[in-house]
């Protein structure tokens, strides 16, 4: 049942950029990627907001326009992730239970399939938005963390446990392993 946590390979990103306004949403749109799906907490905006920032809004409203569909996922729950996602003109899914399947599972469920084919996500850490992307199918980007200081308690953990995957990748993927270093 937990195997794929125990996959280094399940770690590894498709691709690594310092924000959310450095990856070129243009060059997927051409490969025929339509869907994003966007970590909100240090991601998209700090912890301590409870509303994203004007660039933030601008640029989902570009990605729209692009022909993008957006959903923000979020381990977070309804009230703080439906009003962020509001601000953003935005699809959401809530207590998303990443890195488990079931929270995009029930979304699916409701709103119909999704081929992650044509998906991409963006997310800031290992332990949850890489490990579901790559579990899904879906190529992930991971971002350098807005604002650590204001990380929850399990958050920490998580990242702490992201340490000891990251000694081993050093080991095995010493390439990836500077890249996601560049980050900090």
């Amino acid at each position: 049942m937990f195997q794929h946590l125990f996959k280094l390979e399940k770690y590894i990103p498709y691709d690594v950029k310092k924000t959310i306004f450095d990856i070129d949403y243009l060059a997927y749109f051409k490969q025929g990627k339509r869907v994003i799906l966007f970590d909100i907490d240090n991601t998209v905006g700090p912890y301590s907001k409870d509303e994203p920032n004007e660039d933030a809004i601008n640029l989902f409203k570009k990605l729209q326009e692009m022909g993008f569909r957006t959903i923000v996922w979020s381990n977070n729950h309804a009230p703080r992730v439906s009003r962020y996602a509001s601000f953003l003109n935005s699809e959401y899914i809530y207590s998303a239970r990443k890195p488990f399947k079931t929270g995009f599972k029930k979304y699916l469920r409701k709103n119909g399939h999704i081929d992650s084919s044509i998906c991409i996500s963006v997310g800031d850490q290992l332990m949850t938005d890489i490990l579901l992307s790559n579990r899904l199918g879906i190529n992930c980007i991971l971002v350098k963390p807005i604002e650590k200081k204001d990380e929850k308690w399990y958050t920490r953990a998580s990242r702490n446990m992201a340490d000891s995957i990251m000694r081993k990748m050093k080991k095995k993927y010493p390439d990836t392993y500077d890249l996601i270093r560049s980050l900090e």
